[in-house]
């Protein structure tokens, strides 16, 4: 991949991994094209997280999520109008399979 890609979690697997909390992410605002959230709401602040996301993307940027179904049963509305509060608008229809929900927006 051309594109510097920045990987952020509590543990820190290996070296190419940022030990942190994603509610604070070492990043100017406004630096990325796209942010990448997959198993990343679980945490019980996981608005911080979201939060950050909007403030680390560029105008436009993209947000991709990928969620386990069951964590958000019954509560996808109130994802769906967080992600709107915040600011972003969701792109296209919020896909739902088994076992994950799939929601792209845009900043």
């Amino acid at each position: 991949i051309k594109n510097k890609v920045y990987a952020f979690d509590y543990i820190a697997i290996d070296d190419n991994v940022t030990q942190c909390d994603i509610s604070n992410v070492p990043l100017n605002d406004n630096e990325l094209d796209a942010v990448v959230m997959s198993l990343s709401l679980m945490g019980s602040n996981s608005n911080d997280y979201l939060k950050e996301a909007y403030r680390t993307l560029k105008s436009f940027g993209f947000l991709f999520i990928c969620e386990p179904i069951e964590k958000w049963n019954g509560k996808i509305d109130n994802l769906e109008n967080t992600l709107k509060e915040i600011g972003f608008n969701i792109y296209g229809e919020i896909k739902k399979t088994k076992k994950f929900i799939y929601i792209t927006a845009v900043k």
